[in-house]
């Protein structure tokens, strides 16, 4: 968005420029119309680029909980492959998906044996006990003769079930399970497959974005260079608007293909950590690395924090309804202007959220 407010700016100029050249005559009227129309798309290009930075900005606090404040631009991403068959190698180790659909393929081996179980015979342990206390009300009317007022019973023994006719229900069952556990088998296939292409794609975006990379910053310093002159020879005639136009607006591009090249660099990079199952909160490093770890195995369930059921839910996520809209219109009062973040310095500062 800083791009093209300094890109509207600047032919603002241009156009005061044209205007005050055109009465002197130096100029025609079809030079200022050229300028002003420049002017008019960059401030439409403005427009979008500013709701666009504000969808943005929406979406860090529907996935965060706070706005956007002193955003930074990001480390550089950890542990990043340096080839594809590296990459590939520790994906088809630690992809949660790929991790999954194997998990589930053991889970449906079990469930042919359980299946199957069902044709042979069961035999149980059965045991009961009762306890009982007439607390004295149990009375006789024969004299000397009273009722024992408390009583205990178990009672121990075998159950054993064996199936004489099922119908051809446990078979159906059976090759249900069987056929559930061969689909689940394809599905490792079919997860391994898309892992594969995912790794192989995301690594070759991410060594393609670098070339690119180069060549924006040199098409920006050619562009600068070349905008410079263009002016210098606008000033003495040799040069139209026109021209000086188009000059500014490949700058323009050339600088929005740069930021965007960075960004996807960024996102690539971030794909394939993603891919290659990395891209978790302890390989990022994030919090400090101190990470919430679950009691396993004490019987004693682990809070985080207290629930609503508790009536105090100071620990919980923050809610965002509370908090004021970026707005579609950046700027439209002194209110709004204090309540919503600095979009200006956001955009400089974390350039990927809107070009």
């Amino acid at each position: 968005m800083q791009l093209n407010a300094h890109n509207v700016a600047v032919l603002e100029t241009n156009l005061r420029a044209s205007r005050d050249r055109f009465e002197i005559g130096d100029l025609t009227r079809t030079d200022v119309a050229q300028s002003e129309a420049r002017l008019q798309l960059a401030r439409g290009q403005l427009e979008l680029a500013q709701s666009q930075l504000v969808t943005s900005l929406e979406n860090y606090l529907r996935f965060v909980g706070v706005s956007a404040q002193d955003l930074r631009q990001p480390p550089a991403l950890p542990n990043l492959p340096d080839s594809a068959e590296e990459a590939l190698a520790v994906a088809l180790n630690r992809n949660p998906q790929l991790a999954a659909a194997q998990a589930d393929a053991a889970a449906a081996r079990y469930d042919v044996g359980v299946a199957a179980a069902a044709r042979l015979p069961r035999v149980a342990a059965v045991g009961s006990g009762a306890y009982n206390n007439y607390l004295g009300t149990l009375e006789s009317s024969i004299p000397g003769r009273s009722f024992q007022q408390a009583q205990r019973s178990a009672t121990i023994g075998l159950s054993a079930t064996i199936p004489l006719y099922q119908g051809g229900l446990v078979g159906a069952q059976v090759r249900r399970a069987q056929a559930i556990s061969s689909q689940t088998l394809e599905q490792i296939v079919f997860v391994e497959r898309r892992v594969v292409a995912d790794v192989r794609a995301a690594y070759r975006r991410m060594r393609a974005t670098k070339p690119v990379i180069r060549s924006s910053e040199a098409a920006v310093a050619a562009n600068t260079l070349a905008l410079e002159g263009v002016r210098a020879e606008n000033t003495v005639g040799t040069r139209t608007v026109l021209e000086l136009l188009n000059a500014e607006q490949e700058l323009l591009n050339s600088q929005v293909q740069l930021v965007t090249a960075q960004r996807d660099a960024y996102v690539a990079g971030f794909a394939l950590l993603a891919a290659m199952g990395r891209a978790e909160a302890a390989d990022l490093g994030l919090f400090g690395g101190e990470l919430f770890q679950p009691r396993l195995g004490n019987g004693t369930a682990h809070i985080i924090g207290p629930t609503l059921m508790d009536g105090n839910a100071s620990d919980i996520a923050a809610r965002s309804m509370m908090t004021p809209p970026m707005g579609s219109a950046v700027g439209d009062s002194a209110t709004d202007q204090a309540q919503r973040p600095d979009l200006g310095k956001i955009a400089n500062s974390h350039r990927w959220l809107g070009s």
